[in-house]
């Protein structure tokens, strides 16, 4: 339909509109709080990474809460016992990969943090 999409959240809904969900829906009640964790971890990653400290203390806490965050991440990919948010690949795993991915590699570049 020669339509671009350039966010991702709605590339998956045009996908899922599409071709139907990837094991569950974007509105599975297992898949909304992961959702949900991926935003707040976004979240906590812009506030670290995109608005300047000015102090250490502000630093230190940005860190900290990014840091508490992605410990949630980590405690929710435990819940399973294979690599994946649910028990198989599907459209939660998704939300994530871009995400975690350019975190990876910006907290590394511009702090020095290793997040894997």
């Amino acid at each position: 339909d020669n339509e671009i999409i350039t966010e991702s959240d709605d590339i998956l809904w045009a996908l899922e509109t599409q071709f139907g969900p990837l094991d569950r829906s974007l509105q599975d009640s297992q898949v909304v709080p992961l959702r949900k964790l991926e935003r707040k971890l976004f979240s906590a990653w812009c506030q670290w990474l995109c608005y300047p400290a000015r102090n250490k203390e502000e630093e230190n806490s940005a860190k900290n809460n990014f840091e508490k965050v992605a410990k949630a991440v980590d405690k929710a990919l435990e819940m399973t016992p294979g690599p994946f948010f649910l028990a198989d690949f599907s459209v939660a795993d998704c939300v994530f990969i871009p995400y975690v991915e350019r975190m990876n590699a910006s907290l590394f570049y511009y702090k020095g943090f290793t997040l894997r």
